[in-house]
């Protein structure tokens, strides 16, 4: 007699498995579309829990839209990458410890990312989420051997959707 979770860990072994192998071009729009849609469910949710809303706005961004893409959606993501994902992916698999728990290597920057975008509580929260995305997305691909590529253009598309909206909505 099989349990539950065996089929739950054969789905997820699965999907791990796909996610591994897929293309770049076919990973990243889809992770995408999936990161926005909890980002989104994540952002509404901290809505209805009327959390408490202080913008903190520390960064001052030119109001030169092609500026603007330059530096939040091109050099924003390869700092990120660089700095939140890759270099915390190499730093952890250092230990023993961690190596054997992946969900640590994956959670510990994705808290930090979120941590460092502290416009507001709802925005931690959200950008914890697009962490966990983005380093999961790093400990995945890393066994394809195109960890930063793929999380760099996560960062990328998903930054870039974000800025694109702002000047249309």
């Amino acid at each position: 007699m099989k349990k539950t979770t065996g089929k739950f860990k054969n789905g997820w072994s699965q999907l791990l498995s796909i996610a591994t192998k897929a293309p770049v071009y076919m990973y990243v729009p889809i992770t995408s579309l999936l990161t926005i849609g909890l980002y989104l469910v994540v952002y509404s949710f901290s809505n209805l829990m009327n959390f408490p809303e202080k913008e903190y706005k520390l960064v001052f961004l030119p109001d030169n839209i092609w500026l603007k893409y330059l530096i939040v959606v091109l050099l924003g993501p390869l700092l990120e990458t660089l700095f939140l994902q890759s270099i915390p992916y190499h730093f952890l698999r250092l230990f023993g410890f961690m190596r054997k728990r992946q969900w640590l290597i994956v959670l510990i920057p994705a808290i930090c990312f979120g941590a460092l975008h502290f416009d507001s509580f709802r925005y931690i929260l959200s950008a914890t989420i697009l962490g966990l995305f983005f380093m999961g997305t790093y400990v995945i691909r890393s066994k394809k051997g195109d960890p930063f590529l793929c999380s760099y253009l996560l960062h990328v598309f998903i930054y870039g959707t974000s800025v694109t909206l702002q000047f249309f909505i």
